[in-house]
């Protein structure tokens, strides 16, 4: 769980079904948004701007997003880090 820099209702959760959701404390019924696109589970997610988070999978892929429309920005790929952290 990674809760937002400036706004703190706001966290980001990686899970074991290969997505990572952003949700709204005050509104826990359904995610803002959902980020798919790892094809293993997401150990780790840190967000690195106000509209940008950074994830960890087991697939050996961190994935850069933009938050705010939910699409990838940027893969990178090739890693043999075993303990699957970012940060």
């Amino acid at each position: 769980v990674q809760y937002h820099p400036t706004n703190f209702h706001y966290i980001a959760v990686g899970c074991s079904d290969h997505n990572a959701y952003v949700y709204d404390l005050r509104n826990i019924n359904q995610p803002v948004t959902v980020l798919s696109g790892h094809k293993r589970a997401i150990s780790y997610a840190a967000y690195s701007k106000d509209s940008e988070l950074l994830t960890a999978s087991t697939d050996n892929t961190l994935r850069l997003w933009n938050v705010a429309d939910g699409t990838t920005t940027r893969v990178l790929s090739g890693h043999m880090n075993q303990k699957h952290f970012v940060g």
